[in-house]
């Protein structure tokens, strides 16, 4: 589903339909569990999946990022990668990050762009016979045409184009009772060019989705239910 979603807005990109900024750049989806009590967590870990070599580079950069936003927000930093050993902390924090590309076909499209037309000027040079005055006399007259603008379609040849998409996935649990309790989840993607860095995007979209994290002071509860009246 995420794949049909990733590859529908790129066709959509690159036929020139217009979109919201944001939506053109950040696409995010933010899950927080209304049972949950933050006020309860203190310290957490992080576990986070085993990158390629590529990827590692700049792993430590992102776990680093998503530590310092958790510890900002009054968590503790439990020192540990281990999940096995999250009976250490009060929440776990699961990280996934990849860079995939996808490539979508994109048809031909034809488009009206400005182009300035400049002016031009005329002269014109002639004889002329005159029965008043009984001669033949010469003459020259100039005219002038002002520039202006007009639109000129440009036919776009269609073709594949690829693009790089950074995708980050966080999942937060909670083992104090013994049970994984699912806290909160985020996923984040972003459309690049070839041309730019997605260890950039990756970098920020981490440290975006843990600010929509609730704050150590933060207790969450379920709506409560409107008695109905009676008569």
């Amino acid at each position: 589903m995420w794949r049909l979603l990733k590859v529908f807005l790129l066709v959509i990109l690159l036929s020139g339909f217009a979109l919201p900024s944001a939506a053109k750049t950040y696409f995010s989806d933010i899950c927080i569990n209304p049972e949950a009590d933050f006020t309860t967590l203190r310290r957490f870990v992080l576990y986070e999946e085993e990158m390629q070599d590529r990827e590692a580079i700049f792993q430590a950069e992102i776990l680093q990022g998503i530590k310092e936003t958790l510890t900002r927000k009054g968590y503790e930093y439990g020192g540990t990668t281990d999940v096995k050993e999250s009976e250490v902390a009060d929440f776990v924090v699961l990280v996934k990050f990849s860079v995939q590309q996808e490539t979508v076909y994109v048809p031909p499209k034809t488009i009206l762009l400005p182009q300035f037309l400049p002016g031009r000027t005329y002269y014109t040079y002639g004889n002329i016979h005159s029965y008043s005055f009984g001669g033949w006399y010469s003459f020259n007259m100039r005219t002038t045409e002002s520039g202006q603008w007009s639109a000129v379609p440009v036919t776009r040849p269609g073709g594949y184009e690829t693009f790089y998409v950074p995708e980050v996935f966080v999942q937060v649990y909670s083992y104090r009772n013994g049970k994984p309790l699912l806290l909160f989840e985020g996923r984040a993607y972003k459309l690049l060019k070839r041309a730019e860095k997605p260890q950039e995007y990756l970098k920020s979209a981490a440290k975006d989705l843990m600010e929509k994290f609730p704050t150590k002071k933060t207790k969450t509860e379920r709506p409560k239910r409107r008695k109905r009246q009676t008569a």
